[in-house]
């Protein structure tokens, strides 16, 4: 369905792959990116399950188990909350970005795939997620589409 997608807006002379992609972790698995990634999708965006197993520094542990060791560093980058941002891989994944914040008083994970995003690049992208969401549950109930 993404690749009659991309055709329909190549038709119309729109390169809608420099958007990026975000999705919840109930979605994400290394299959799915590389779908993403071969159809040409530079940045992708997936929420971190704490009971995602990661390797961060040699270190071989579920994500709650990193999220707790690692130092937020506050400022960073133009970041508006406390940040630690770290390469990692995954059985489930591959390799990508693990960036650890504190957003309301709650520790929160984010996985980043393709292009290597600025932290607040990345956290401002997630920031429309929520939006887009609704967005797009609203339009299945105007359409009446399940």
């Amino acid at each position: 369905m993404m690749k009659e997608v991309l055709d329909f807006f190549d038709a119309q002379s729109i390169d809608i792959r420099k958007y990026p992609i975000t999705f919840d972790s109930w979605y994400g698995s290394k299959k799915l990116i590389g779908i993403l990634s071969d159809l040409g999708f530079m940045s992708i965006l997936v929420h971190g399950k704490n009971n995602y197993v990661m390797t961060i520094k040699n270190k071989k542990s579920k994500l709650s188990v990193h999220k707790r060791s690692g130092q937020l560093q506050p400022k960073q980058w133009g970041c508006d909350k406390p940040v630690c941002r770290v390469q990692a891989t995954s059985p489930t994944f591959g390799a990508c970005i693990v960036l650890f914040f504190l957003d309301m008083g709650k520790g929160r994970t984010r996985l980043v795939f393709g292009k290597p995003l600025r932290t607040c690049e990345a956290l401002k992208i997630w920031s429309q997620h929520h939006g887009i969401e609704h967005f797009w549950q609203n339009t299945r109930v105007v359409f009446c589409m399940s």
